[in-house]
Parts: structure tokens; sequence; C-alpha cells
């Protein structure tokens, strides 16, 4: 064993005498010194920032309200400050009469902009016009210094918190600090400020970066670049004949001499990530061990390349072929890895069938672009119906267009909504979205109707076919015929067409609750109207009251910041919450009876519910389902097929199952007794074969280096899947759903292979 060991200590030498080494430590050196001097600055909270006026469209229109009364308000004393073009933009907000020449976002920044010059005024405050509003503690704090003796940081975060309380839930709460980056100790990125509580999730994310960068692309290659020489020059004729003078194994003498190759990367690696490790824990108190954890996932990596740069060194004796094989092997890691991304991204994803609808005696499906789908059952395949009428383009993934459909049996017809929420930061480009009806009798032909009120986010419809919105705005219903299709007129670009003529929402929100807080959620009982919603951590149940509006009957809370899902069914209400948790509860109370975590820290994408309270569905971001029986009050096992690749479930009328896999594919099931009914399978299109019987086996077979970056963000963030949007409230948002174990298992094989394919080259060549 001896001489191994030695071998192995000489090439750590080899890699300490290397100038190229010293001059990586000396470059990495200045690195983590220019790193040193970035930090945060404080600051008190006060100007707005674009996503924080939650709801624009009803801040215009209580400062319309307040500003054209004859009483002192808050909005009055601020409309007097307001400019005469804002004014007017505001109030055609407040009209619902938006033109596509001044649109919705234009009024969204023009307001937040003249709001942030307002917030530094010494006059924005008037008692008498805030005297019917309760200001919070700190406000109160402030206040009994004295307005004119404030300075301008505690004056902004006055009027800041004074806007807050005018106009509780259509301006976000504001912590109150917040950060920015500086370098040394000039502020950097004035316009993205981060609350405190973000600053361990900025720095880990900005670690895992910049390790991924500097250690795993950088860092690799120029390692590879170093010890190509080391194996070609083991088995040159004169140093080989040496070796083999002593009492060793040709194969043990190889792998020695790899294990000792990777000395180089291991020091660099080690260098660089403790020392960030070092300024993360010193400059900032974040000790993160998982960080140090990357040393090993790095060192991993690099010995998946040097095991091609040995065998190719190996076979040719040379670093320059070692080198050419290496790039040859990451260019066809990536080409594999691209190919099946891209054909995802591009192909698949956008035919992945992403909701069902039983509509009537017609099923429906949906997929992730918002088109509609019938299933035909003498084509034996899918047709497009319910289709817009406006010019077809491409539709970004991250967008959701629409909400819905949903079935109205009462009018035989499909019932959607636009969306208007849009992901976190773009809520500007937002604007107000209509109501799509499709009737069976024109061919499910898409009528845009009435305008949707801004930023609801669920459909529903009742027996007698009235429409029901909901969202954190409130709940409404649409009082009047929604089939009556606005038509645009437009002169010179400006639709002047008259708006809702085929009726209008109504707010049908219990009385005392302006607005919901988020994350949202809602779910309908089909049996008696009743809605059960997610208000930020609170859940409430609300009933309906002789078809006017609802009112709360109860309340539960739930003691937590997750995003959820829920459906509601007979007396059951099942809850599945963003951090994996399903609790599942008794309506009466309402009562939590269980609570289970089926797929431990795995976000729920969906949760469905059969029409007679019996059976819950819960679909996941990781394509698995679970079902619970709400009869024996137990999760059950089924073999349903396609686990791992569901993209969609409901329930039809009939309390069967529907569920959506391999892309197109949809199968109906009766639970009990168990049975398949039936399977809508299309005949696959050429693309479609290609991608399922060539690019996967593929790739599943192929090594994936590249996977490993994911380990890393995994093991800072401690994050499984992450939503493509940015929008962690919402679980239906896509996510990419990081797969940790199938690519280690996938590169230890491939390692493996490569490795006892060299040790046998070596042990049968007569060198």
């Amino acid at each position: 064993m001896r001489p191994y060991v030695a071998i192995i200590k000489d090439s750590f030498r080899e890699a300490m005498a290397s100038r190229v080494l010293w001059v990586l430590l000396v470059l990495t050196t200045l690195l983590l010194a220019l790193l040193v001097p970035i930090g945060f600055e404080e600051e008190l909270a006060s100007s707005l920032r674009e996503m924080e006026l939650l709801d624009v469209v009803t801040l215009c229109k209580q400062l319309e309200a307040q500003g054209e009364s004859s009483s002192a308000s808050p909005g009055g004393h601020i409309w007097s400050l307001l400019s005469d073009d804002l004014k007017e933009g505001v109030s055609e907000v407040a009209a619902a009469e938006l033109s596509d020449s001044k649109p919705l976002w234009m009024i969204h920044s023009g307001l937040r902009t003249e709001l942030n010059k307002l917030l530094t005024r010494r006059d924005f405050y008037e008692a008498s016009a805030w005297k019917e509003t309760e200001p919070i503690s700190e406000a109160t704090e402030l206040l009994a210094k004295g307005i004119e003796d404030l300075p301008d940081d505690q004056l902004g975060r006055l009027n800041r918190l004074m806007l807050e309380a005018a106009f509780p839930g259509l301006i976000a709460s504001s912590e109150k600090k917040i950060v920015y980056v500086a370098y040394f100790g000039y502020t950097l990125l004035d316009d993205l400020p981060i609350d405190a509580d973000e600053i361990r999730s900025v720095l880990t994310k900005s670690l895992a970066g910049f390790t991924g960068f500097f250690v795993g692309i950088l860092g690799i290659f120029v390692a590879i670049l170093v010890t190509s020489p080391m194996i070609p020059r083991t088995f040159d004729a004169g140093a080989i004949d040496l070796l083999l003078s002593k009492p060793v194994s040709r194969w043990l003498l190889f792998l020695s001499k790899f294990v000792g190759g990777c000395a180089f990367i291991f020091l660099n690696a080690s260098y660089f990530i403790v020392g960030l490790w070092l300024i993360a824990g010193l400059r900032h108190d974040i000790w993160s061990e998982e960080l140090l954890l990357c040393i090993p996932v790095f060192l991993f990596l690099f010995v998946i390349y040097y095991s091609i740069s040995a065998f190719a060194g190996v076979i040719w004796k040379g670093a320059v072929m070692s080198v050419m094989m290496t790039i040859l092997f990451w260019v066809a890691c990536t080409v594999v890895g691209s190919a099946k991304g891209m054909t995802e991204a591009f192909y698949v994803n956008k035919l992945r069938l992403t909701g069902l609808v039983s509509a009537g005696e017609t099923l429906i499906a949906t997929n992730r672009a918002g088109e509609a789908f019938a299933w035909e059952p003498e084509e034996h395949g899918w047709k497009q119906v319910f289709k817009s009428n406006g010019p077809s383009g491409p539709s970004f993934a991250f967008i959701n267009p629409l909400i819905g459909p949903v079935y109205d049996a009462a009018s035989d017809s499909l019932v959607a909504v636009e969306a208007t929420a849009m992901p976190r930061g773009f809520a500007m480009f937002s604007s107000s979205g209509k109501v799509l009806i499709g009737r069976r009798e024109e061919g499910w032909r898409q009528i845009k109707g009435s305008a949707a009120p801004f930023g609801v986010n669920a459909v529903f419809v009742d027996a007698e076919g009235r429409i029901l919105v909901a969202g954190p705005p409130g709940i409404f219903r649409f009082a009047g015929d929604p089939t009556v299709e606005h038509k645009p007129f437009k002169v010179f670009g400006i639709d002047i067409a008259p708006k809702n003529q085929g009726g209008k929402f109504e707010e049908v929100t219990p009385e005392g609750t302006e607005r919901f807080g988020t994350p949202f959620a809602a779910a309908r009982n089909s049996a008696d109207g009743s809605l059960a919603i997610f208000d930020g951590g609170r859940l409430l149940l609300l009933s309906e009251q002789d078809q006017a509006v609802f009112t709360l009957s109860k309340e539960f809370e739930l003691n937590t910041d997750d995003p959820a899902a829920l459906a509601f069914s007979g007396e059951t209400i099942v809850i599945a919450l963003g951090d994996g948790r399903i609790h599942v509860l008794n309506a009466g109370g309402p009562t939590l009876e269980k609570t289970f975590k089926p797929f431990g820290n795995r976000k729920p994408r969906s949760v469905v519910a059969s029409s007679d309270g019996r059976w819950f569905a819960v679909q996941y971001h990781h394509r698995h389902l679970w079902l619970y029986d709400a009869v024996n009050q137990q999760p059950i096992e089924l073999d349903i097929t396609g686990q791992g690749n569901i993209s969609a479930a409901s329930f039809t009328p009939q309390n069967t199952l529907m569920v959506a896999d391999r892309v197109r594919r949809v199968s109906e099931y009766r639970l009990d007794p168990f049975d398949v009914l039936h399977r809508y399978e299309p005949e696959s299109e050429l693309l479609e074969k290609v991608y399922r019987y060539g690019i996967v086996p593929l790739y599943t077979v192929f090594p994936k280096p590249g996977e490993l970056d994911n380990m890393v963000s995994y093991l800072l963030t401690d994050q499984k899947d992450i939503a493509t949007t940015g929008d962690e409230n919402n679980l239906e948002s896509e996510r990419v759903v990081l797969d940790i174990w199938k690519p280690i298992l996938s590169n230890v094989a491939f390692l493996a292979v490569i490795l006892t394919l060299t040790c046998v080259y070596i042990s049968r060549k007569d060198f």
C-alpha cells in the first residue's frame, strides 16, 4: 500500500509545485479581497416599490371618491396634491374606461412616481384629513416628535405609514427597514432594495452563483488543462518502466495517479469556497455549513471530466488529445441536455395537458398556453376548441393566459377569465381581463364579453349558471348576460366602443372585508355554494345569503406563511401547503383532523375533489398524485398509471378520476372498486416519438455533469423546485423541479464504467 500512497503524495507535491496553481491562488485571493467590501446598508422604508401597489384599480376609485367628497379625508388631501394629468388617468381607471393609448401600467407607474414624490413633502400629512384614521404605534411615536423636527428619513417613513393606514390592503405593509447592497459604503442598485429578512436568501443565491462559475466552470477547465499531461507522462517509456520495476499493480498505479491528479482542483476549490465561507460568516454572520459541502460536489464534477481526460491520455498518450476528448465529452453532454431541454420547452411542454374539464359528454383538456382541446372519438384525437378570435402569436411560458375554463351545465358552455395577475415584478404591465364564453352549439367558439375585476385568480359557476370570481381584491358575481360579445371599434388606435354591454361584476365580499390577504386561494362547495378562502394563512368559510352577498360563518387559523391550494367538498376541506404538508379539516368546526407529508418538502400544484365529498387528489409539481379517502379518513395507494409524469387531474360528475400523463394521454379511473374505465390516447406525432423513444432514453443513460449545479443550488437554498415566474405565492405557476439523486447515480455509473475500462486496458496493454 505504501507505494500507492507515495504516488498520491507525489501528485500533491506536483500540484503544489505548479506555477499555474500559485497564479490561480493569487487571483483567487484578489477576487476574495474584492468581495470583502460588499455589504448592506439599512435605511427606513419610505418609498413605494412597484409591487407594493397591491390593487391600483381600487386605489384609484377610492382616491377619486374621496377627492370629490366635501369631507376631509386622506384621499381627498392626496387628490389635491396630484397633478391634473394624473387625476385624469386615475378617473379613467376608476370608471374602467382605459383606452389602448393609456393602458393601466402607465397609470400605475405615474401614480407610484407621484406618490413617492409626495412622501418626501412635509405637507403630505394633515391632521384634519387623517383624524378618522388610526395610525400604528410607530407612526404615533414619530408624530409625537413633531413633523417639523423630523429628519428627512423619518419624515418619509411617517408619510409612508400614514399612507398605509389610509388605504389598508391597497398599499403593502412595509418592513421598518429595507436594505441596499453597498460596496465600500456606496449604495448599489438603488431601485432594487431588499427586505432585511431576505439578506440570507440573497447571499446564499449569490454564493451559489459565484461557486458555480468560478469553481464549476473556470476552475475545472483550468484544472483539466493543468492535469491533462499527468497520466500520459506516467505511462511514457522510461517513467512507466521505473514504476513497474516495483511490485505494484498497473491498475492500482493508475488509480493512485488519478486520485493524486484531483489534488489541483481540490486545493483551488477548497481555498476559494472556504474563503467565501469566512467572508459570509465574518462579514455578514452567515455561517453556512452547506457551502463547505460544495467542495466535494465540485471535486466530483472534476472527477467525471478528469476520467475522460485520463482515459484519452492512456489510449493516445498525449495531453492534447486528453483536452480535446474532454471538450468533446462536454459538448456531447451539453448537446444531449440541450436537446431534451429545448424539446420540452418549445414542444413537449406546450402540448402537455395541464387541465381537465368534463363538459357533459365531452372531455375538454387545456395546456399551459391556455389552449383548449375537445376529445373527438371518431378521429381518436384532440381537436382545438375555444379559440380566441384575436391574432395568434407565441405566448410567453411564464404567463398563464386563462383562469379556467370551467363547465356551465345550465347553458352547456365553457367559462373562463383572462388572467390579469402577472409574476412578481411585472404587475405594472397587467390590465383588466375579459370574461370568455364558449357555447357547445357554436362549436365552443370563444366569445369575449365584459371586463373582469383586476387581480382575481379563481372562477366558479353555480348550478344556475351564475359566474363567480374571487381573488385578493374580493368576491364578485356577474350580473347580466355574459354572452354579449364586446366588439371593439377603434379610431386612431383607440377603442371607443361601449364597455360592459352585457353586464358587469358586482362585489359580494362579506361586509367588513375590504380585501383578502396573500397568499390567496379559493374553493367552492358544489353542494351548497359555500366558499373556502385561504386568506394569507387563515381559512375562512363563507356562506351565501339569499343569493346576495356572502357572510363570514367560520374561521380557522393555520399559522403558516406558505402558499396553498385547496378543495372543498361535502364536510371536508383539504389544504395542500407550499412546504409539502397536507391538512385535512372538518368544515363543521372547522377542526383539523389529520396532517400528512407524503413527499417531504415537495410543493403541490393543485387539489381536486369529487362532488360526493369522498375522494380528494393532490397533484405535485414533480408529477406525482396523492389520493385521500375522506370516508375512511386515510390516504390510498392505487395503481395510477404514469406516476412521475402526471400533469393534470380532475373528477367527473360521476365521481370518477381523470388523470393526464405522457404529455397528452388521459386515463379515467373508478376508485371503489378500482378499475381503469377508459383511456384517451391520441396517435403520437413524430417529434413526440423522437422525444419519448430517443431523447429521453439517451438522456437517462448519458452522464449529466452539468446537473450537479442543481446540487449546489439545493444545498445552499434548500429548494427542490423553483418557480419559473419568481412568484412563490402561486403554487400553480410552472416550476423547475431539481432532481438531485438521478444525476448523481447516473454520473457514478458512468464514472465506474470509464475507470473500469481504463483499468482493464492498462492491465492488458504492454507499455
